[in-house]
């Protein structure tokens, strides 16, 4: 849920500040008016902050739960070995359980990144 919260918010984020990014584009680079270079820079410092700043949650439940399943990881190696308690099995079945699909990382990654490239790239190939 933490992590379709962080998607949700980032799109908003990405979205609330996607028409600043126009219309500095328009102006800063396509006008060339160098006076709203300060401000268009400013903003996109502050939709940077933004991200991180909703981010940041998602990165603290992340560190978290790799925690918590190295400690039970370790936990399962001290336990004693019976018949009830495998658990090598159990050690294996905890690292394939992942809250969240590498596929959907790669995907919003790479949805993020683009986000704050694409503008910077398109300078470059105007």
């Amino acid at each position: 849920m933490m992590f379709l919260h962080w998607q949700i918010a980032s799109a908003l984020i990405a979205l609330s500040f996607f028409w600043y990014t126009i219309f500095f584009w328009q102006t800063v680079m396509v006008g060339n008016d160098m006076r709203y270079l300060p401000h268009a820079i400013i903003v996109h410092s502050l939709w940077f902050m933004s991200w991180i700043i909703v981010s940041f949650p998602l990165v603290i439940t992340a560190y978290e739960w790799h925690r918590v399943r190295s400690r039970a990881a370790i936990a399962l190696s001290r336990m004693d070995r019976t018949p009830s308690h495998d658990a090598p099995l159990v050690v294996d079945a905890m690292e394939k359980l992942e809250p969240i699909g590498y596929w959907n990382i790669a995907a919003s990654a790479i949805a993020v990144a683009a986000s704050f490239a694409i503008p910077i790239f398109k300078n470059f190939f105007r």
